[in-house]
């Protein structure tokens, strides 16, 4: 089953800010973008993360153990992106000779 990362960050904001809209306003997404987004992850999973009410939305327990491992496995992610990056990165130093130079 592969998940992307975009849907695990949604997650992890939504989980931290307890609340749709505030998770939304930090992302820079709409509020209802967010909750289809969320709705989609679920569906993929096949648990409910989330017990929505009037005050504002709480982790079941799948959420909880998801809310656990999302974290530091963003934090792994983007360090091992941050590797790669690093890891193709050539430094080439040219020299050009002159007459000048040459002549000294």
């Amino acid at each position: 089953m592969d998940v992307d990362t975009r849907l695990l960050r949604y997650f992890a904001a939504i989980a931290e800010e307890g609340n749709l809209t505030r998770a939304a306003q930090r992302l820079f997404v709409s509020q209802p973008a967010l909750t289809k987004q969320l709705k989609h992850l679920e569906s993929h999973l096949g648990v409910r993360l989330f017990t929505r009410s009037s005050t504002g939305m709480t982790l079941t327990d799948a959420g909880r153990a998801l809310a656990a491992r999302v974290p530091p496995l963003l934090v792994a992610w983007d360090e091992a992106v941050a590797e790669t990056r690093t890891a193709a990165l050539v430094l080439r130093v040219g020299f050009l000779s002159s007459a000048a130079n040459e002549a000294t």
